[in-house]
């Protein structure tokens, strides 16, 4: 079990930015806190048709099993910074892209990425080496430079199971790998990373806690929030409409109960704010809900139920989060706002020839920037293609 493994793990040295591990003092809850009666919130918004663009294309001989598209590493000078983008076969190539999507730079890294994203530092990888007879496996995180003798590759001192499947966040110099397979405790792999230095492995974090896995009972990771110095998740271990399900908010100093969470459908947006978490948490039949969670797992005061126009506190005003959806033979951009409520309508990216190619999706201020690969039969190639999803007020 993951339990066993991943509790005591120390890192291989100090980080570079000092972590904010000391546990908050509790604050007390009044009953008045502790009640579940809304307060409404509310105030304008609006919504906006989007405007499709077709931008560069690049040309591939062979189909892709995975794209993933970040922004250009920071520690690029401005002018050639601009986006990264790794395109996965049986190995992963990093193609680095200019800000008008002309390529810069292209490598072949001999390994596929469990998940990659960029930061500070550069492109930052998490590789899941070869699993034991117990299915768990030794990773690696890879930091790429330029050229493979600018490379990092460190391994993490913690076996982990090889199958589910890994999110990624970074902030600043603060990494953080989310693992979850449904039926274990989710981990975080929490790393730091400075440009020119090798990423430097603070712990395993378990987000639960330990379970029997012949009581079968799922385990949802339903959201991360990530700043410059932490990190909150919240867990939920059983069913929502179960008696006895339960709800964490896991921190780098450890885990406790969030009551209040345990008839919620999903958390939509998850902010740290202090020494509280803020969250917008939708339910089955009313509006979702602001809840402010203390350190000891209350809520510093009723929740607030949010109108269809409401304006969302600024630390959870994070805009409209969108997601990519094959129907039939479209490739669909679907967006929705903090609360959950979609914004329609969805914009048709493409019509592809072979609709299970992959697709990507980055948010690159009020645009997105959609990747996705398509077939061409008469050509015998599989290009891969980007368009501008515009979605600012006009």
């Amino acid at each position: 079990m993951v339990a066993s493994l991943a509790f005591g793990v120390v890192g291989c040295g100090d980080p570079v930015t000092p972590a904010d591990d000391a546990p908050p003092r509790p604050q007390a809850a009044t009953a008045q806190q502790r009640a579940l009666r809304p307060q409404a919130l509310s105030g304008p918004s609006t919504q906006n048709r989007c405007q499709l663009v077709d931008l560069a294309s690049l040309m591939t001989a062979a189909p892709s099993t995975r794209l993933t598209l970040t922004r250009g590493e920071a520690a690029s000078p401005p002018e050639v910074g601009g986006f990264t983008l790794l395109v996965e076969t049986g190995s992963t190539e990093r193609i680095q892209l200019t800000p008008q999507l002309g390529v810069r730079g292209r490598r072949v890294i001999p390994a596929r990425f469990q998940a990659a994203l960029s930061t500070e530092a550069g492109t930052v990888a998490l590789v899941a080496g070869r699993a034991d007879a117990a299915g768990l496996s030794h990773y690696e995180v890879w930091q790429l430079g330029d050229s493979a003798a600018e490379d990092f590759r460190v391994e993490l001192p913690i076996p982990a199971p090889a199958t589910g499947s890994v999110r990624r966040y970074a902030v600043g110099g603060q990494v953080v790998f989310a693992w979850t397979d449904g039926r274990q405790p989710p981990l975080a792999l929490r790393l730091w990373v400075a440009p020119g230095q090798a990423p430097r492995f603070d712990r395993a974090y378990e987000l639960g806690p330990a379970l029997d896995l012949d009581d079968a009972r799922a385990v949802q990771l339903l959201r991360v929030a990530v700043d410059v110095r932490s990190f909150a998740a919240i867990v939920r271990e059983g069913a929502a409409e179960a008696a006895d399900s339960e709800v964490w908010l896991a921190r780098p100093h450890g885990r406790v109960p969030v009551p209040a969470l345990e008839e919620i459908a999903d958390i939509e947006s998850l902010a740290i704010v202090g020494d509280q978490v803020w969250a917008i948490a939708t339910l089955e039949f009313s509006r979702p809900l602001v809840l402010r969670i203390l350190p000891n797992g209350e809520l510093a005061g009723p929740p607030e139920e949010l109108a269809r126009d409401a304006n969302l506190p600024e630390p959870l005003a994070g805009g409209d989060p969108a997601r990519l959806l094959v129907e039939g033979r479209q490739l669909l951009l679907r967006r929705r706002n903090g609360m959950g409520d979609p914004l329609l309508p969805d914009t048709v990216v493409a019509t592809r020839v072979e609709p299970s190619l992959p697709a990507d999706v980055l948010r690159d201020g009020t645009r997105y920037v959609v990747v996705y690969q398509d077939r061409d039969e008469a050509g015998g190639t599989w290009p891969i293609r980007f368009a501008s999803v515009d979605c600012a007020p006009r």
